[in-house]
Order: C-alpha cells, then sequence, then structure tokens
C-alpha cells in the first residue's frame, strides 16, 4: 500500500451556540414575554386584533344608527349588521364631546389587542374613527340579550326567574374575572365591574364588557402618562403608546382622502391629542375621574386610594347580593305594616340589610321571592361568598381564584367573620328590681 495515503480525518463540530449564549436568549426570551399582557395558558386560541372599519361603512350597517338598543357611560349603541357577512354587531358611537368618552375609546381599544380569547370577555372586534371630525365607534359582537341591569331589574327576563340560570350566570362572572386577574400576565383589573357592564347571550351566558376604566396591574411594563386629580386622589390613565396591526379597508382611505387627511392612524397610538394634554383636570370637573364613573353602590371603599384586583372583588360581592335578591343596591323600601321607620330605612340599603341578616341568622331573607327552583344551599353559599367579598379591608377578601372554587364547590368557604356573626343578647342584670334614685 503506498505510504503516502492519509489516515482518516475526523470531523469535529462546533457548538455555534456555547450555554452562556442560550441563556442570554432564554433570559431576553422572558424579558420579551413579560412586556405583554398575554394568557398564562399556553392553550388559549390568538385572536386577531380589531378591524378598523370606516365610518361610513358602519353607518350602512346601522341604517344611520336607527335602531338604539342600549346607552353606554359615555356613548350610545346601535344594532347592525354587516354588509359582507350580514353578522349581528353592536356599534358604540362614543360622546364626541366628552374627553372622558375619548379615553375610554382608547383604553377599550388597548385591551381589545391585549386579551386573548375567553368565553367569559367580550372586547371591541373593530373600530372607526375621524379625527377631524371627532367620531370615535366601537364594534362589537352582538349579545341578542342584552345586559344583566336591564334584563334583571327592568326586563324581569322570565329566564332570570329560575335559580339554575341566576347561578350560572353569578359562576360565569366569577370565571371572566378570574381570568383577568390569573390568566392575564400582568393581571387586569377592571375597575367598573356592576350589572350594566354584563352581557347575555342568546343562551343567557355572561360576558364581561366595557373596558373603558380597565387597567393593567403593572402599569410601568407599557408607556404611560398619569395625571393626578385632586378631586379623588386617583391617579388615572391619560396617555398610552400601543401598537395594532390594523389593515384599513378601501371605505376607510377614501373618506380620509375626501377629508384631505394623510392616509394614517397612528395620531392616537402615539399619544394623546394636544387638546386633551393642555386640557386642566378642573375644566372637565369631577367627573372626569375613573372613581365618579361607576355607580357608587359597586365601588370599593378604598377606591380613591388604592386600585387593585381587589376593588373588583368587592364589586363581585355587590353583584351577587343584586342576583340573589333581584334588586338594586338602593331602593326605597315599602312601609310594612308594624314595621319601624328605622328597619325600613335599612332594608332600602342592599348591602346594610344583608349584614343585618347575617348577624341574625336570616340571610334567606334576602332571596328574591319570585325564584323558581331554588337550591337554599347555594343560595346561602352565594350570600356568604358575597359577605366574604365585601369584608371591608381589602387583605381580607378572598382572591377570585378563591371566589371560583367556593362557589363551584371545589373549596370550603370559611367561616364568616365575628363581624357577621349572630350578635349575643345582651348580659343579664344581676339586680331584677329597678332601683329608684331618691331624689334630693
Amino acid at each position: 500500500m503506498p505510504s503516502s495515503l492519509s489516515p482518516p480525518s475526523t470531523v469535529v463540530a462546533v457548538d455555534p451556540y456555547p450555554p452562556c449564549s442560550i441563556f442570554l436568549l432564554a433570559f431576553l426570551c422572558f424579558r420579551s414575554s413579560r412586556n405583554r399582557t398575554t394568557p398564562s395558558s399556553s392553550d388559549s386560541p390568538s385572536k386577531p386584533p380589531p378591524h378598523r372599519f370606516s365610518y361610513s361603512l358602519l353607518r350602512h350597517a346601522t341604517a344611520s344608527f336607527s335602531t338604539l338598543i342600549g346607552h353606554g357611560g359615555f356613548g350610545p349603541v346601535f344594532s347592525g349588521s354587516l354588509p359582507s357577512t350580514r353578522k349581528p354587531i353592536a356599534v358604540k358611537l362614543m360622546d364626541s364631546t366628552s374627553l372622558q368618552g375619548e379615553r375610554e375609546f382608547h383604553n377599550e381599544l388597548l385591551f381589545a389587542s391585549k386579551l386573548h380569547y375567553s368565553p367569559h370577555v367580550v372586547v371591541p372586534t373593530g373600530f372607526a374613527a375621524v379625527k377631524a371630525r371627532r367620531r370615535f365607534l366601537l364594534v362589537y359582537e352582538l349579545m341578542p340579550n342584552g345586559n344583566l341591569q336591564d334584563a334583571l331589574l327592568r326586563r324581569k327576563s322570565p329566564e332570570l326567574r329560575n335559580w339554575k340560570k341566576r347561578f350560572a350566570i353569578i359562576i360565569d362572572i366569577a370565571r371572566g374575572i378570574r381570568y383577568l386577574h390569573h390568566s392575564c400576565d400582568p393581571p387586569v383589573i377592571h375597575g367598573d365591574i356592576k350589572p350594566s357592564n354584563i352581557l347575555l347571550d342568546a343562551s343567557f351566558s355572561a360576558k364581561i364588557g366595557d373596558y373603558g376604566l380597565a387597567r393593567l396591574k403593572s402599569e410601568s411594563q407599557f408607556d404611560v402618562e398619569s395625571e393626578t386629580f385632586s378631586n379623588s386622589g386617583v391617579e388615572e390613565t391619560e396617555s398610552i403608546s400601543i401598537s395594532i396591526n390594523t389593515e384599513p379597508s378601501p371605505e376607510t382611505e377614501e373618506e380620509e382622502a375626501n377629508l384631505g387627511k394623510p392616509k394614517k392612524f397612528d395620531w392616537w397610538f402615539e399619544g394623546r391629542s394636544r387638546s386633551v394634554n393642555e386640557s386642566s383636570s378642573t375644566k372637565y370637573g369631577i367627573n372626569s375621574t375613573p372613581s365618579m364613573r361607576g355607580t357608587v353602590c359597586y365601588v370599593a371603599p378604598e377606591y380613591n386610594y388604592e386600585i387593585t384586583e381587589k376593588c373588583d372583588v368587592y364589586g363581585f360581592g355587590v353583584l351577587i347580593l343584586v342576583m340573589v335578591s333581584g334588586r338594586r343596591p338602593l331602593e326605597a323600601a315599602a312601609a310594612a305594616s308594624g314595621g319601624s321607620p328605622l328597619s325600613e330605612l335599612q332594608r332600602g340599603n342592599l348591602l346594610s340589610w344583608a349584614r343585618h341578616c347575617a348577624r341574625n341568622g336570616k340571610l334567606l331573607e334576602i332571596v328574591d321571592e319570585s325564584l323558581k327552583s331554588l337550591d337554599t344551599e347555594e343560595a346561602l353559599l352565594c350570600m356568604k361568598v358575597a359577605l366574604l367579598c365585601l369584608l371591608k379591608s381589602p387583605s381580607r377578601r378572598p382572591s377570585m381564584e378563591e371566589v371560583v372554587g367556593m362557589l363551584c364547590g371545589e373549596v370550603e368557604p370559611p367561616p364568616l367573620p365575628a363581624e357577621y356573626s349572630p350578635s349575643p343578647p345582651p348580659p343579664r342584670s344581676r339586680f331584677p328590681f329597678k332601683c329608684e334614685r331618691n331624689e334630693r
């Protein structure tokens, strides 16, 4: 054999990614994931961003806003259907004269782009805006049975006279709030839990809507500029910069061209318009604060000082009592024969009446008498959970994870605190005879 034959060559594989690089890459991916509001579960299906419509298309879809189906905090809501798909929609026309209405428009779109799909929440699926004419519209999936406030307290829907249906709605709402608090990262605080913000679909399943006052628990991860209003001491979101991938429709481009405006819709993503930034809080008064927007009966005592998830827990506690009793938190009570004016006044305040009944061991007195197929154990469970949610100290209230566990029978609810326990009878006097004081 020729001696010039070279020995077999050896191929050495060099790892282009040393261990330190892998750890660095993993750390950067982790940091990137923390900068987004996403469900912690990877099984949640992705949701497309809100679709951008033209104002003219939505006007056509609603027959020139002819069918009014409700009224939100800052604008009427109309029903319609998209011309291309005939899909039923609800269109909210935001109040163009209200600074808070514009703020809530921005906030709704922020959370529409951040929240992934959940069967217990509803966010805008589309929008339209024309800056020159201050037109701001939000498009939602149409909820055929409207909101819970209207169905339960005004229309008194026959479906809601069945206890099983009411109990199912309570659990739906609890799961929706749990999704916001425990499945989103960072957690989302709704800030306005009340019956008018609970929407009912065709089968009366409940979905949480209206994110105009919602906020992130950790706002430092977003470009947020805040202003403190002296009237309430509440730090309110003043500017939010976000990026949403939206494709303008041909109708929108044509409309903006007719207005002589550039075919770009980034003006509100980049911050507030000059008129908003330069406006003072005193010009808009107390109505500009988020705490004044909601119904005061559902607002936690600490709302003006510290807004946390426990504010939503408190509002949910009030909502449970409304569902069980079938009445508003505050209403004039009919004078009962032989009843004292003080007791009737107390009965008019649902929260005070619930606490009074708890202390006297008569919680079932709160239950709506028109309910059919009442399960007294479930009703008592709901009222006990409500009272725990209504504790004055936020730290003593349960989390929504615990609330769902208690309502679904997975966790045994703790005994009611001492302030809800039946009052012991006054100690009996050791002297059975009344002493009369001698007069001098």
